[in-house]
Protein backbone atom coordinates (compact mmCIF):
# COMPACT_ATOMS: atom_id res chain seq x y z
CA UNK A 1 0.00 0.00 0.00
CA UNK A 2 1.51 3.25 -0.69
CA UNK A 3 1.07 6.54 0.97
CA UNK A 4 -1.94 7.76 -1.56
CA UNK A 5 -4.01 4.66 -1.03
CA UNK A 6 -2.65 4.82 2.82
CA UNK A 7 -4.12 8.74 3.43
CA UNK A 8 -7.61 7.73 0.79
CA UNK A 9 -7.93 4.74 3.72
CA UNK A 10 -7.75 6.89 6.46
CA UNK A 11 -9.67 9.32 5.25
CA UNK A 12 -12.81 7.01 4.59
CA UNK A 13 -11.90 5.46 8.32
CA UNK A 14 -12.40 9.34 9.93
CA UNK A 15 -15.68 9.67 7.09
CA UNK A 16 -17.43 5.92 9.12
CA UNK A 17 -16.51 7.10 12.08
CA UNK A 18 -18.48 10.45 11.75
CA UNK A 19 -21.37 8.48 10.13
CA UNK A 20 -21.27 6.12 12.73
CA UNK A 21 -21.33 8.55 16.05
CA UNK A 22 -23.73 10.35 14.21
CA UNK A 23 -26.19 6.80 13.66
CA UNK A 24 -25.55 5.66 17.74
CA UNK A 25 -26.08 9.57 18.27
CA UNK A 26 -29.28 9.00 16.93
CA UNK A 27 -29.83 5.35 18.41
CA UNK A 28 -29.53 6.87 21.75
CA UNK A 29 -31.59 9.64 21.45
CA UNK A 30 -34.51 6.81 20.02
CA UNK A 31 -34.63 4.71 22.79
CA UNK A 32 -34.33 7.55 25.72
CA UNK A 33 -37.43 8.64 24.21
CA UNK A 34 -39.16 5.37 23.62
CA UNK A 35 -38.13 4.27 26.92
CA UNK A 36 -39.29 7.91 28.81
CA UNK A 37 -42.64 7.61 26.77
CA UNK A 38 -43.18 3.91 27.97
CA UNK A 39 -42.20 4.65 31.44
CA UNK A 40 -44.36 7.82 31.66
CA UNK A 41 -47.21 7.48 34.25
CA UNK A 42 -50.25 9.06 32.24
CA UNK A 43 -53.47 10.10 33.34
CA UNK A 44 -54.93 12.18 30.45
CA UNK A 45 -51.74 12.20 28.60
CA UNK A 46 -49.89 15.66 29.08
CA UNK A 47 -46.90 14.37 30.59
CA UNK A 48 -46.33 11.54 28.12
CA UNK A 49 -46.57 14.41 25.41
CA UNK A 50 -44.07 16.47 26.45
CA UNK A 51 -40.89 14.59 26.00
CA UNK A 52 -40.06 16.36 23.17
CA UNK A 53 -36.48 16.44 20.93
CA UNK A 54 -34.69 19.31 20.19
CA UNK A 55 -31.72 20.04 17.76
CA UNK A 56 -29.04 21.94 19.23
CA UNK A 57 -31.13 23.79 22.23
CA UNK A 58 -33.85 21.97 24.45
CA UNK A 59 -37.08 22.40 23.80
CA UNK A 60 -38.78 24.23 27.22
CA UNK A 61 -42.18 24.75 25.75
CA UNK A 62 -45.45 22.78 27.47
CA UNK A 63 -47.91 21.26 24.84
CA UNK A 64 -51.24 20.01 25.45
CA UNK A 65 -51.92 15.80 24.77
CA UNK A 66 -51.36 14.59 21.65
CA UNK A 67 -54.47 12.73 22.21
CA UNK A 68 -56.48 14.25 25.30
CA UNK A 69 -58.16 11.30 27.47
CA UNK A 70 -58.89 10.13 30.78
CA UNK A 71 -57.47 7.42 33.16
CA UNK A 72 -55.33 6.25 30.57
CA UNK A 73 -57.86 6.20 27.91
CA UNK A 74 -55.50 7.58 25.51
CA UNK A 75 -51.94 6.22 26.58
CA UNK A 76 -50.93 3.82 23.52
CA UNK A 77 -52.31 6.90 21.35
CA UNK A 78 -50.04 9.92 23.16
CA UNK A 79 -46.86 7.21 22.98
CA UNK A 80 -47.40 6.61 19.73
CA UNK A 81 -47.53 10.28 18.53
CA UNK A 82 -44.54 11.15 20.98
CA UNK A 83 -42.68 8.88 19.71
CA UNK A 84 -43.12 9.15 15.98
CA UNK A 85 -42.67 13.29 16.57
CA UNK A 86 -39.49 12.71 18.50
CA UNK A 87 -38.23 10.36 15.46
CA UNK A 88 -38.98 12.41 12.69
CA UNK A 89 -37.00 15.16 14.60
CA UNK A 90 -34.30 12.73 15.46
CA UNK A 91 -34.00 11.42 11.82
CA UNK A 92 -33.01 15.68 10.64
CA UNK A 93 -29.55 14.66 13.38
CA UNK A 94 -26.27 15.91 11.82
CA UNK A 95 -22.89 15.26 12.87
CA UNK A 96 -21.97 18.12 15.01
CA UNK A 97 -25.67 18.34 16.16
CA UNK A 98 -26.23 17.94 19.83
CA UNK A 99 -29.61 16.38 20.70
CA UNK A 100 -31.82 17.29 23.96
CA UNK A 101 -34.94 15.65 24.96
CA UNK A 102 -36.74 17.29 27.87
CA UNK A 103 -39.99 17.24 29.76
CA UNK A 104 -41.05 20.71 31.09
CA UNK A 105 -44.18 20.00 32.50
CA UNK A 106 -44.03 21.05 36.16
CA UNK A 107 -45.12 17.97 37.94
CA UNK A 108 -42.47 15.88 35.60
CA UNK A 109 -40.19 15.49 38.62
CA UNK A 110 -42.69 14.28 41.28
CA UNK A 111 -43.19 11.90 38.80
CA UNK A 112 -39.96 10.75 38.05
CA UNK A 113 -39.67 10.19 42.29
CA UNK A 114 -42.18 7.93 41.83
CA UNK A 115 -45.88 9.52 43.09
CA UNK A 116 -47.88 7.82 40.97
CA UNK A 117 -48.56 4.12 41.65
CA UNK A 118 -47.70 3.70 37.95
CA UNK A 119 -44.34 3.84 38.06
CA UNK A 120 -41.42 3.32 40.33
CA UNK A 121 -39.15 5.78 41.54
CA UNK A 122 -36.76 6.69 38.58
CA UNK A 123 -38.28 6.52 35.37
CA UNK A 124 -35.16 8.12 33.64
CA UNK A 125 -32.31 6.65 35.32
CA UNK A 126 -33.84 3.67 33.41
CA UNK A 127 -33.92 5.25 30.22
CA UNK A 128 -30.46 6.47 30.61
CA UNK A 129 -29.33 3.21 31.73
CA UNK A 130 -30.80 1.52 28.32
CA UNK A 131 -29.00 4.07 26.34
CA UNK A 132 -25.73 3.52 27.75
CA UNK A 133 -25.94 -0.18 27.24
CA UNK A 134 -26.29 1.34 22.85
CA UNK A 135 -22.96 3.25 23.86
CA UNK A 136 -21.02 0.67 25.14
CA UNK A 137 -21.70 -1.68 22.03
CA UNK A 138 -21.16 0.88 19.74
CA UNK A 139 -18.67 0.15 16.90
CA UNK A 140 -17.35 3.19 15.36
CA UNK A 141 -14.49 2.49 12.65
CA UNK A 142 -16.37 -0.39 10.28
CA UNK A 143 -18.40 0.90 7.45
CA UNK A 144 -21.10 3.01 8.12
CA UNK A 145 -24.13 0.61 9.57
CA UNK A 146 -26.97 1.98 7.68
CA UNK A 147 -29.34 2.64 10.57
CA UNK A 148 -30.36 6.17 11.46
CA UNK A 149 -32.12 5.45 14.53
Amino acid sequence: MDFKQFAKLMEQRADNIVKNANNVKKQVATVLVETLAYTTPVDEGVAVSNWLVGVNEPRTETIPAHNPGVSRSTRPENIRATIGNAKAIIDTVMPGDVVHVSNSVPYIFDLNRGTSGQAPNGMTKQSIAKAKTIIKGAKLLGKPNGRST
